[in-house]
Parts: structure tokens; sequence; C-alpha cells
């Protein structure tokens, strides 16, 4: 069955025995015991009238952009640098009036949520395309070549956080906003 665009009053009939439902532009008719569908016929005559044309033209400015607003922020462990993600990919930047950023990473993918490792070596961050899902990444800081560090596909991941482990060097742990519930946290090195 497809799914309802709207509801109405449940139960829709007297007796209890259907509920009335909305979806595909039509009204439906479903038999509670049953489960069956029933069209519901319906017309209306409607004469509407339609509002005045509200397009305006505007120039659309061509050439290099400029962002004014940056994501997710986060200062380096020794206080040096700023990760941010600018218009869905990463820059890394100096701390130092005047400094310019540099793009860290070089992919195609939308790239959101840098977190630095506790000794400031690393970075990781998640990415998002409708065709691959949600993907982990871990990128030398200063934007050596990174590796897809943990991918479940589809999976939408929000957050990473760096923890030590007692033989593993600085793994990352890999959180989402429903971890308590769903036990979904996930670690690699």
């Amino acid at each position: 069955m497809p799914v309802a665009t709207s509801f109405l009053a449940t139960p829709s009939r007297p007796d209890s025995k259907a509920i009335i439902i909305s979806y595909e532009g039509k009204f439906h008719r479903i038999e509670v015991a049953t489960g069956e569908t029933h069209d519901i016929p319906f017309t209306a005559n409607v004469d509407l009238d339609v509002g005045p044309d509200l397009t305006a033209s505007y120039r659309i400015d061509q050439g290099p952009v400029r962002a004014t607003i940056i994501h997710d922020p986060q200062i380096s462990p020794n206080g040096g640098n700023v990760v941010m993600s600018v218009l869905t990919k990463l820059y890394v930047m100096d701390t130092k009036p005047g400094a310019t950023p540099k793009r860290l990473t070089s992919g195609d993918a939308r790239e959101f949520k840098p977190v630095w490792s506790p000794d400031g070596r690393w970075i990781a961050f998640v990415t998002w395309s409708m065709d691959e899902g949600g993907h982990i990444w871990k990128v030398r800081a200063r934007g050596r070549p990174g590796r897809k560090a943990y991918q479940d596909p589809g999976f939408l991941y929000r957050y990473c956080i760096f923890a030590r482990m007692a033989n593993v060097s600085s793994p990352c742990k890999v959180t989402n906003p429903w971890a308590n519930r769903l036990k979904t946290n996930s670690w690699f090195g």
C-alpha cells in the first residue's frame, strides 16, 4: 500500500468497521477486519483564480564564491589550526590573523563533522552521497591522501570521537545520535 499523505478521523465510520484515508490523490476506505481497500469516488467543481505572476528578474554574480558560513569548526589540540566544513568540503587553516584556508581533501563527496585526533596528526570526518551512502574517513592533518576508515552502506554517520584504547594507537570511535538505543558505536584504528 502506498504511503498515506493525510488521514481523516479514525475510526471514520460510526460502526468502526472502516477507516477513511487519502493517498495518490484519492479517498480510500479500508475495512478494519479484512484490510480490503475500496476507492471512494469524489469529484469537485472548483473555480479558483490564479494569483499574479510573482517572478522577478535578478542578477546572479558570476565568478568565485565567497563563503560566509562555516560548519563544525574544530580547533586543533595545540590551538594552532582549525578544520571546518565550507560549502561541503573540508578546509584547514592557521588560527593566526590573515591566514588562508587550504582544502584538506580532493574528493567529490560532501564532507562534514571533522574532528582532530588527540595528538593533532589526524582528522576524521564523515561523508554522504545519495549513491554510496555514508562513509567515515581518516586523513593526515597536513592533507596527505586519506583512507576510508569505516563504512556501513546507506548509514548516516553524524559524529566521530577519537579515543585511546589499550594496544591501539588513537582509534576513532564512531557514534550516531541514537547509539544508546541502537547500540551502534563502532571502532576503527
